[in-house]
């Protein structure tokens, strides 16, 4: 019999799957790619900055060459279970991704103006999924028609996207993939200063250079950070500096001499090192009024501890950007994995950690693994015939490409 192979997730690590599987398997194969959105690239489309031309591009070209088959606005493990799956399939290779924030809990999490920035990157890259309260929020900000302060907590390249994304003027992104009512909000609201909080010193921090050679680079606002920051952080130095550690301390260095040109009319991004929110602190009705920071020392083993000292910064929103896990739905997809019939990959299979690379390179193993196995067993004709016999599926959206 031919093999059948199910692919569940039409992101980055599904489509790189198909490409790694396509015309490498025995003549005859059917390869179908099922995703909960109506539309494929998942993280391509939906989690990287609408200005990232090279990243969103690279999506577009995995389509143009796709010849499998597609299945879109399919919840597999809850409107299809795995086990009906599985009867019309071999083999299903589960790359639904990490949909999840991880947690953050806090004195004060409760409190309007208080974001993961989960919903920020949906709401900017209009995601269908993006809570109505942070449009709700945002357009509240707009009418306070004063400078707006926002804090973000987390040393991560998300944490830098929306930094940049909401300090830079709605005219940049005109031609880009932005959410229209994202962009239109943008055009109104005053963002003047962005706080990046990081509980730990620079090197310790997950920017990358490219990243933060763009913040650098930028007309549209100035990046600072205090030249304590680098004292500190050179503190708990690796033993060994690579050439990217020492890029990345060359680009902080020369973030920290912009100290001297800030003023209060120019938008700017403030790197605090070392810090960790203690609380969030409530004004009228219940919304943010501002954060009360905790200031950290590091151990010999680099965890950070705070110590007693403590200070407070204004803050209009606050967004948690400290990673991403698997969604609760698809943690009983996680169940079925076998390494037999069901395999996991991806941010699905590490839950949340590790970059686009180390996903590429997983995508080339597993497929190795996948043209290896024996498909000598019998299973039904087309699962096509299951969903036509079934309103529960009358939403499905089916195409030979995405």
């Amino acid at each position: 019999m031919f093999p059948r192979i199910a692919i569940v997730g039409a992101g980055p690590c599904g489509l790189y799957l198909a490409k790694n599987l396509r015309g490498r398997v025995s003549p005859g194969a059917r390869v179908d790619i099922f995703d909960r959105l109506s539309q494929p690239l998942g993280l391509l489309r939906f989690g990287v900055a609408p200005d990232t031309i090279s990243i969103r591009q690279s999506g577009k070209t995995l389509l143009a060459g796709a010849t499998e088959r597609f299945f879109f606005n399919v919840r597999v493990g809850t409107d299809l279970t795995i086990d009906e799956l599985m009867r019309y399939y071999h083999v299903c290779l589960l790359s639904c991704g990490a949909e999840s924030p991880r947690p953050f809990n806090i004195s004060g999490d409760d409190t309007e103006g208080v974001f993961d920035a989960l919903d920020i990157v949906r709401c900017y890259n209009g995601h269908p999924d993006t809570p109505q309260t942070v449009l709700s929020y945002l357009h509240n900000l707009v009418h306070l028609a004063r400078p707006i302060k926002v804090c973000v907590v987390g040393n991560g390249n998300v944490a830098l996207d929306v930094a940049r994304i909401l300090l830079t003027p709605a005219k940049a992104f005109e031609h880009t993939d932005i959410s229209r009512e994202f962009l239109k909000i943008l055009e109104r609201i005053d963002v003047r200063s962005v706080r990046v909080i990081g509980r730990r010193g620079i090197f310790q921090s997950s920017f990358t250079n490219p990243e933060l050679r763009r913040i650098t680079e930028t007309q549209h606002f100035i990046p600072f950070t205090d030249h304590e920051y680098i004292e500190q952080s050179c503190k708990y130095q690796p033993a060994t500096l690579d050439r990217r550690i020492q890029r990345r301390l060359a680009l902080f260095q020369h973030i920290a001499n912009n100290s001297t040109t800030i003023n209060a009319k120019v938008r700017q991004l403030h790197f605090d090192f070392f810090k960790g929110v203690h609380s969030i602190e409530k004004g009228a009705n219940s919304a943010l009024k501002g954060l009360i920071l905790e200031h950290n020392i590091l151990d010999e083993n680099l965890n950070a501890h705070a110590t007693e000292k403590r200070s407070r910064v204004d803050a209009d929103m606050f967004v948690k950007s400290i990673g991403f896990q698997r969604s609760p739905d698809s943690l009983q997809l996680l169940e079925k994995v076998d390494s037999k019939r069901i395999f996991s990959c991806g941010w699905f299979a590490t839950n949340g950690k590790g970059d686009l690379s180390a996903t590429l390179a997983a995508t080339v193993q597993l497929s190795a693994i996948i043209r290896g196995l024996n498909f000598d067993f019998p299973v039904e004709e087309d699962i096509l015939d299951f969903f036509k016999g079934n309103t529960k599926f009358k939403n499905v959206r089916v195409g030979n490409t995405g």
